[in-house]
């Protein structure tokens, strides 16, 4: 390890500015695990190795996630009633209500222990659900947000043997919801699980930057050790969620989270439109495949939507990074954002609405 990296061995670094601890949250089968591990190799110091979960038949390389924080996380989602697979209707400012504040103390201490770490974070999908809590007692606090295709995410989860009282979309549609109301982008950064198979190293340099962390050339040249292909055994195109009945405002939603996925991402993302293109046109080619020149129409404005949702996106990410002092009124950025999230909602529905009406 180089000298200016922090430490990810349990040492306590020299004493210097610390960035903000790092919180890394998703959907349960989602890359978190991966992402964890590539981080911790940029050294971001997870938890001593005697409190991190052990590796398990469906997770060989190891969880990466500090029993302790696991353990909180369910705490907080049973005291409203709630487990990770069937989440609570948490109430508005529920980070604030008393049924927490017998778990303050303890998170307060549990904290405690790793703040004489340099980069420090920890990692659980958990987090997702209970970031309220998390940001009530850490408010600079940096969120990794990892995602992935929501219909990979279920197989996943279906073939581990999870079962939930709601959909599996439901599920992930909780997560992403519940993690972006209370996480502001200028706090959170998107990382895409297909990132890391395209090309691993310049995510890793993204998302490690992002965090803080000092990462030698070296670091990340080895960034792809730790990304196993072999390990995915399920690879879903985006052009497939219309076609098994995912819900509409779960494709947006998973559509808006690409948007900020980066430019890795969406490099990949654009050979695997032309790729969607020409396995469904050729299908397509004959009078008899009359569904999949329908189709065909289907991915073309899906695709549409997609663009439409980067702009909005890049538009503003652009006017977040104005200086200050150049950037319009507050209360005219504002109704300018607020206009653009409407007029996505007002594509997305229409979008929804032809689909319904073609057979």
């Amino acid at each position: 390890m180089s000298a200016p990296e922090a430490r990810t061995d349990g040492k306590r670094s020299p004493e210097r500015s610390s960035p903000p601890p790092v919180c890394i949250a998703g959907m349960h089968r989602s890359g978190t695990s991966m992402v964890a591990r590539l981080l911790h190799s940029c050294a971001l110091f997870l938890g001593p190795d005697e409190e991190l979960m052990p590796p398990t038949s469906a997770n060989p390389e190891g969880y990466w996630e500090d029993m302790r924080f696991v353990k909180l996380n369910d705490r907080i989602i049973a005291q409203f009633g709630g487990l990770w697979n069937d989440p609570p209707l948490f109430p508005a400012g529920w980070e604030y209500a008393p049924e927490v504040d017998p778990l303050l103390g303890k998170a307060e201490e549990l904290i405690g222990r790793f703040r004489g770490y340099h980069n420090w974070g920890w990692k659980d999908p958990r987090n997702s659900l209970t970031i309220p809590f998390w940001r009530r007692l850490i408010p600079d606090l940096k969120v990794v947000v990892c995602v992935r295709n929501p219909l990979e995410v279920a197989r996943s989860l279906f073939e581990r043997g999870d079962t939930t009282s709601a959909s599996q979309f439901r599920l992930w549609l909780t997560y992403y919801r519940q993690l972006l109301s209370a996480v502001p982008p200028e706090h959170r950064i998107v990382t895409h699980y297909q990132s890391y198979f395209h090309d691993a190293r310049p995510e890793v340099r993204r998302v490690s930057g992002w965090c803080g962390l000092r990462v030698s050339d070296e670091t990340v040249e080895r960034a792809p050790a730790h990304v196993s292909a072999e390990l995915r055994h399920h690879h879903v195109m985006t052009a497939e969620l219309l076609a098994v009945g995912v819900p509409d405002e779960v494709i947006h939603l998973y559509l808006s989270l690409c948007a900020e996925a980066g430019t890795v991402y969406r490099q990949a993302r654009e050979r695997a439109k032309v790729a969607e293109l020409k396995r469904t046109a050729a299908r397509a080619s004959t009078p008899e495949t009359y569904p999949h020149r329908l189709r065909l129409k289907r991915i073309e404005k899906l695709h549409l939507l997609e663009s439409e949702l980067a702009e909005h996106h890049a538009g503003t990410a652009s006017l977040n990074a104005t200086p200050p002092a150049n950037r319009p009124e507050s209360s005219y950025t504002k109704t300018l954002v607020r206009a653009f999230d409407a007029l996505c909602a007002v594509k997305m529905r229409l979008w929804s609405r032809r689909q319904q009406r073609q057979p």
